[in-house]
């Protein structure tokens, strides 16, 4: 894996054998306009697998209407339905994000961006990217639907025979037409360039992307327009951030924070500091821990907001006292209460 600036491929270095899925929680009822439940945990079958060795992406998106979690992990794209434990597959691909109804699944493979249904039917191709032998070629990453409905963002690498990385902010619209670049070519190399290093996301109304380079989090609009930037106390170094979720109402930011101090870290050793998730305003201020009783040394990544606001899920790479490792999806309140475990290695 290249180091690869892809998200979550690039964010989440980290995977282990999951299966199953256990505890039993009662939950409240939800204030979603589609009335479903908040997450209740009643045992999962045994057939839900998440990575194998370390570099292997394992990361997921809730259902913006539905107590539902896109799973993607070693190149298979999975839905978990987190009220009745239901898991199916949805197609091969990685980094899948939902439509704003919920019926939909935005993906990426190799060879570009796909939309399919949730239970896998009807796959198209909107993008076309290709890569040759020796890994010179372009690719389409990292996908996210905006909550309109009407554009999907993605990030869009250029990697030549040296493996020289130019990276660029796409937009295309669902079914493939429209497609361009908002935010043009800045090289990995190229420290004062434009790097979206972790996946755009779009503002609640739609109008604009949140992205990162090398001065942290900043908004840019679907027309490339430059805003203002997310200031976060106390700073986070650059690349310290490897993963991001903003609430559905855009006052909350849920960030995967490594502890790496220095100013310029490499990517990969950011991962192996057990990141930790962390709450900021939206627009920017301080940051605090979310609320998470103490365990093991761990790393926690890949946040997701669920559709009611009620819930923050995300991934924990664990290594018990026996040394083996596993991976979990978790989902706890953001205020640090009600921590579920919503799958069980075995």
């Amino acid at each position: 894996m290249l180091l690869d600036v892809r998200l979550p491929m690039a964010l989440v270095l980290f995977g282990a054998l999951l299966s199953g899925c256990g505890g039993a929680t009662d939950a409240t009822s939800s204030e979603r306009s589609s009335q479903t439940s908040s997450p209740v945990v009643t045992g999962c079958p045994r057939d839900l697998k998440l990575g194998g060795e370390v570099g292997q992406d394992v990361a997921i998106s809730w259902s913006p209407v539905a107590d539902k979690l896109a799973v993607s992990s070693a190149g298979t794209i999975s839905v978990l339905d987190t009220d009745t434990c239901e898991i199916s597959k949805v197609s091969d691909g990685n980094e899948a994000d939902w439509s704003p109804d919920g019926r939909k699944v935005v993906f990426s493979r190799y060879d570009g961006l796909f939309v399919a249904n949730e239970d896998g039917t009807d796959v198209e191709q909107i993008t076309v990217t290709s890569t040759d032998e020796a890994g010179a070629g372009d690719e389409d990453r990292s996908p996210h639907w905006s909550p309109r409905g009407d554009l999907i963002a993605f990030v869009h690498s250029e990697t030549n025979r040296y493996e020289d990385r130019n990276l660029s902010l796409g937009v295309v619209r669902p079914n493939g037409s429209g497609r361009r670049l908002v935010l043009e070519k800045g090289s990995f190399s190229d420290l004062g360039g434009p790097i979206p290093v972790v996946a755009p996301k779009w503002s609640p109304d739609g109008h604009r992307i949140m992205w990162m380079d090398w001065d942290g989090l900043s908004w840019i609009t679907d027309r490339g327009e430059r805003r203002s930037g997310v200031e976060i106390v106390p700073p986070v170094p650059p690349l310290a951030v490897i993963d991001y979720s903003l609430s559905p109402d855009g006052k909350l930011l849920a960030l995967a924070i490594a502890r790496n101090e220095k100013a310029k870290p490499d990517l990969e050793e950011s991962f192996r500091t057990r990141p930790r998730i962390w709450l900021v305003p939206g627009e920017g201020g301080r940051r605090q821990p979310l609320p998470l009783a103490p365990a093991r040394p761990h790393s926690d990544f890949s946040p997701s907001w669920s559709g009611d606001q009620r819930w923050v899920a995300f991934v924990r790479y664990d290594v018990d006292r026996r040394g083996l490792s596993r991976t979990e999806i978790y989902a706890v309140r953001p205020d640090g209460s009600d921590l579920h475990r919503l799958t069980r290695s075995q």
